[in-house]
């Protein structure tokens, strides 16, 4: 992302209160950048190069998660 890291993405979407299901990928695979990640909101985590099962995986992760965070569906 030109101009921006994905955390810093992450920092400004919490202190504008957006709260969206984010799949942080990373060539960092380490529990510190992981963990930050999480802090941050981050629902799911992958690693680059990005497989693409790994992917539809996250999705689904980040999805359920969100599900869960969001509270009953008034439908």
């Amino acid at each position: 992302m030109p101009g921006l890291t994905g955390f810093e993405l992450q920092e400004k979407l919490a202190s504008k209160g957006i709260r969206i299901p984010v799949i942080a990928a990373s060539a960092f695979a380490d529990a510190k950048t992981w963990e930050r990640a999480r802090k941050l909101g981050a629902a799911a985590y992958i690693r680059k190069p990005v497989d693409g099962q790994a992917f539809i995986d996250a999705i689904h992760w980040a999805m359920e998660v969100n599900k869960h965070k969001s509270g009953p569906s008034d439908s």
